[in-house]
């Protein structure tokens, strides 16, 4: 996604170009589909659909996509392992959410 870093005592990450409407991950990696769809939430830098694609769709992956959704994001999960996400405007507010627990911890 063409990311910039800048350090001056904190790192401040910029995206330097738009992200691609259609992404395919090279495996199912719970650690990149979270991190990629807490990128998109708050992205301001697209105003179009994305899909991705071989998503992982653990428990924990869906809490966070729930999680999102609650908060203002538009994210939809689907059951062949690929997401869509549509621009949104996230508004943290205070409310209640359940994270779930680490299932392989318990």
């Amino acid at each position: 996604m063409d990311i910039t870093i800048q350090e001056d005592g904190n790192k401040l990450y910029e995206a330097t170009r738009k992200p691609k409407k259609n992404i395919m991950l090279q495996e199912f990696s719970v650690t990149t589909t979270e991190a990629l769809l807490t990128y998109l939430a708050f992205a301001k830098n697209y105003d179009y659909q994305i899909n991705i694609y071989q998503v992982a769709i653990e428990p924990h992956v869906r809490n966070l996509i729930d999680f999102l959704n609650n908060v203002g994001a538009n994210i939809t999960l689907n059951v062949d392992h690929s997401i869509i996400v549509k621009p949104s405007h996230i508004k943290i507010k205070e409310s209640d959410f359940i994270i779930l627990g680490d299932y392989i911890e318990a």
